[in-house]
């Protein structure tokens, strides 16, 4: 199953939903995901996933030498050779049973024409086959591939942080499926008024289907280190009292509510 995720201001939350979330499930839940972006937003994730040497690695060669990821993956399709096989060799492994195809940074005239977001859903196709999920950042600008996403199927996510003007903006906007929409609140704290039983109040929207990704200090670094992985992996069995105690359990909890939806859908 495919899970689009969208941001709704900050556009990292989208990005870093879906890291936490693919590394959480192979991590804690033995599911297998596969994490990728929107090639319009040049590969911001790759920073965040590995060391600040390897990410420069990863986009030296995606810039100057052969295709990389998703720019390999289209010309595949392109040219009616794409498989699985094509998908294995651009997988990067970042967990237990979690992967990210890197988007790639050609710009050669004429290699991504009109056409690319029908070639980037043709691809998303075969690695349903590949992954139990698919979790796609399309970030915060709305853009044909990311309409087509949820045209086809897709759980959508939308990614937002908790203040009054942004949530009654979202909540009132007309077009979304809410039976295939899931909300993720980013930088939460639940003293704050707008938690989300008071949302689903207000809004009538089952708390099942409301996410939070608390605010966190050491997240953020992990973050600008490159390091995610690795905070996911140190703090996933946090005992109570422990300082990413409340962290972890939030996202545990987002995640399984999050797979009742992708199943729901299905």
């Amino acid at each position: 199953m495919r899970v689009v995720f969208k941001a709704r201001e900050d556009r990292s939350s989208s990005m870093n939903a879906v890291m936490l979330l693919g590394i959480l499930y192979g991590e804690y839940q033995h599911i297998s995901s596969i994490m990728l972006q929107n090639k319009s937003l040049k590969d911001e994730m790759i920073g965040a996933l590995f060391s600040r040497e390897k990410s420069s690695v990863i986009r030296e060669e995606s810039s100057y030498f052969a295709l990389e990821g998703m720019d390999y993956l289209i010309w595949q399709e392109r040219n009616n050779r794409l498989s699985e096989e094509s998908v294995h060799e651009v997988m990067m492994s970042v967990g237990e049973k979690s992967s990210f195809i890197p988007s790639g940074d050609r710009d050669a005239p004429g290699l991504y024409p009109e056409e690319t977001g029908r070639l980037q859903l043709a691809i998303l196709n075969i690695l349903e086959q590949i992954a139990d999920l698919v979790l796609f950042d399309c970030g915060a600008l709305p853009d044909t591939l990311s309409r087509g996403l949820i045209e086809y199927g897709s759980l959508q996510v939308i990614c937002l942080q908790q203040r009054k003007e942004l949530i009654d903006e979202v909540m009132m906007e007309r077009g979304i499926d809410m039976t295939r929409t899931f909300f993720i609140i980013t930088d939460y704290d639940y003293s704050d008024i707008y938690n989300t039983k008071n949302i689903a109040r207000l809004y009538g929207i089952p708390e099942s289907r409301i996410g939070v990704i608390p605010r966190s200090k050491e997240l953020e670094n992990s973050v600008s280190k490159g390091e995610v992985s690795k905070f996911i992996k140190k703090n996933i069995n946090s005992k109570v009292g422990s300082k990413n105690y409340y962290f972890m359990k939030e996202l545990k909890t987002t995640g399984g509510n999050l797979l009742s939806a992708v199943n729901y859908g299905a």
